[in-house]
């Protein structure tokens, strides 16, 4: 019986693709057609044809086909079309067939095969009369093996012709080219060399063919099957392990690859050297999901939060966080708080960028909580919770822990640059003792190269007893220190005090050589020189007020007259009425005070309640 393989039905042998070609910048939709050799095997006289969407339709031609010849084992070659701008269709390399002058192409093997039957059979029954006619008048060996000679080259054209027709088609595949979506036909086939057409299944001998070695490697994600990804489609078996790729997913985590839909047993990584036969893997993918863990720095304990790529975090509700400071009942604003201020959630350990809870998570992420103003064992600036009611922590008249004490908030920020913190200015709510502004001398300036203030600071006056005050509460804490902001303390000596300033007439002029100073000053409570600044070259001190810094920092207006310059947030009428300044007062043998809130002054030799002030960073 003389025959052919027939085509080999459901095994792929080629694998066909569309593809957006983004290189192109024309704005033209043009589409990448790819066909790859995955049997295994040479295939020859290869054609690919493309049913194409209308947009691609130039007149009456709907169908491409390219001649592409010979496509060894894995192999492919790619071709191009593109819809210009004038709705013409070109293609790269031109097609040859179509519908205009098409040749239909065969869908089996029987493309020569019958003419070359037909001339075996001519060329055997011409040997075979022959052989008849010389085996009566001439030797018989020599016609016999005429005979033979003859049914050998049949038998040679016919095994010459091992060789199966096979066609793949895919239909419906979906394409977005330019932004649309664009649905293709696509068919390949071609000729292979039929390897084991007459072999048993065990490799037994039924015609002399090799067993072959080339197997193909099918491949389903989710239940879909695949044949656009990377991968390995076929092997030879025998030769070496084939490695099996993993795709990746910029969303998505991949199981790897079963010998099984159920995804279950071992993840297949390769097939052996020793294996045969075609394969078939399954895989899945699920969402790639990341941890946001909250570290709440020492605060109520806040569950993580699991999210899958590319999702938003939920910001969870704000945590807590107490300390145990020792209870200060007799002070205004009741026993010292327990409570941190929650400032929201930062990327960092050092609090420097706070996160937006919009970002999309491509990663596992820790987020830090931020506390205002922490308390440690040592009393560092906490917010009195129940003193302010605006929510806004830095309202002059906020109440403030620090250094064991209470503060109240003058100035929220002395230089106005919220930038850089709030560097506010404070003043202590329970005065520290009382004291005369001079601790000896009966002048404000006793002489003319002096200041008062800091001549208290060297003879047992209010600037000796403030300092003395820091080095023991502060000045001996590091954390503490830390919060102090450097000031400096501008204070004249009677040259800069007497320049600019208004004194009464009949006092005249004044000589430090010549007894007493009997200077008086009018306008004193309207002094707003002399305020403290913040300075970097400057010193971390506490100090007493001035006029300027009620004026400049606390933004009392300059009133005409002593009586309508009221100062409320100084108005510590429940304790000592009287609180010391360090500026001059109205005449020369006093300084400057506070009374029930009111711009006064106070004789140098008389004792007046001294409360610090600090420069503080609270933010």
């Amino acid at each position: 019986s003389i025959a052919h393989a027939a085509d080999t039905g459901g095994t792929e042998h080629f694998e066909l693709t569309v593809v957006e070609n983004k290189e192109s910048k024309s704005g033209a939709e043009i589409a990448d057609l790819t066909i790859k050799n995955i049997s295994g095997k040479t295939g020859t006289n290869v054609t690919f044809e493309a049913d194409l969407p209308t947009i691609f339709h130039d007149k009456d031609m709907k169908q491409v086909t390219f001649k592409v010849g010979t496509l060894k084992a894995g192999e492919s070659r790619t071709y191009q079309i593109s819809r210009k701008a004038a709705g013409t269709v070109t293609t790269n390399p031109l097609p040859t067939t179509g519908n205009n002058a098409t040749t239909a192409l065969p869908t089996t093997g029987d493309m020569t095969r019958p003419l070359v039957i037909l001339a075996g059979l001519f060329l055997l029954a011409s040997i075979v009369t022959i052989g008849f006619r010389r085996f009566q008048g001439a030797k018989s060996l020599f016609a016999i093996l005429l005979l033979l000679a003859g049914l050998g080259g049949v038998a040679t054209v016919y095994a010459a012709e091992k060789t199966y027709h096979h066609r793949d088609e895919v239909r419906n595949h979906a394409v977005e080219l330019a932004g649309a979506t664009y649905v293709f036909h696509l068919a390949g086939e071609g000729d292979f060399e039929e390897d084991n057409a007459n072999t048993g299944d065990n490799g037994g001998d039924n015609g002399g063919s090799e067993v072959t070695k080339n197997f193909t490697i099918t491949y389903y994600i989710n239940g879909d099957k695949v044949t656009n990804l990377s991968l390995v489609y076929g092997y030879v078996a025998g030769e070496q392990a084939t490695d099996l790729k993993t795709p990746t997913y910029e969303a998505e985590d991949f199981s790897g690859w079963y010998d099984n839909d159920t995804y279950t047993g071992d993840v297949i990584t390769s097939i052996a050297q020793t294996e045969t036969g075609d394969k078939v893997f399954y895989g899945k993918t699920t969402p790639k999901t990341y941890q946001v863990t909250f570290d709440s720095t020492g605060g109520e304990a806040v569950a993580s939060a699991t999210v899958n790529h590319g999702q938003t975090v939920s910001e969870p509700v704000a945590p807590t966080k107490d300390d145990a400071i020792p209870n200060v009942s007799s002070v205004p604003y009741g026993p010292a708080p327990h409570d941190f201020i929650f400032k929201g959630w930062y990327t960092e350990p050092d609090l420097t960028t706070p996160f937006d809870f919009e970002t999309p998570m491509i990663e596992n992420t820790t987020l830090y909580a931020k506390w205002g103003l922490p308390i440690t064992e040592a009393g560092l600036v906490n917010p009195a919770v129940a003193s302010y009611a605006d929510g806004k922590l830095g309202t002059p008249g906020d109440a403030i822990w620090f250094a064991n004490a209470w503060f109240q908030i003058l100035d929220e920020d002395m230089d106005d640059d919220a930038s850089n913190g709030l560097q506010a200015l404070v003043i202590k709510i329970e005065y520290i003792g009382d004291s005369k502004f001079h601790g000896s001398g009966v002048d404000y300036f006793d002489t003319s190269g002096t200041n008062g203030y800091d001549l208290s600071r060297t003879n047992g006056g209010v600037g000796q007893v403030i300092d003395t005050w820091y080095a023991t509460n502060i000045a001996s804490n590091p954390a503490l220190v830390d919060r102090v902001q450097k000031v400096a303390l501008d204070n004249p000596d009677f040259t800069a005090f007497s320049t600019g300033i208004i004194f009464n007439s009949n006092n005249g002029p004044f000589d430090f050589n010549n007894g007493p100073i009997t200077w008086f000053c009018s306008n004193w409570h309207q002094d707003n020189r002399f305020a403290t600044t913040l300075d970097a070259s400057g010193s971390q001190q506490a100090f007493a007020l001035s006029y300027g810094d009620i004026h400049r920092h606390m933004g009392v207006p300059e009133a005409d007259s002593e009586a309508d310059s009221n100062v409320s947030l100084l108005n510590f009428s429940s304790e000592p009425s009287y609180i010391l300044l360090r500026s001059p007062g109205r005449f020369a043998q006093s300084a400057g005070s506070v009374n029930n809130g009111s711009m006064n002054d106070a004789n140098v030799q008389y004792p007046v309640a001294v409360r610090p002030a600090l420069s503080l960073l609270i933010d």
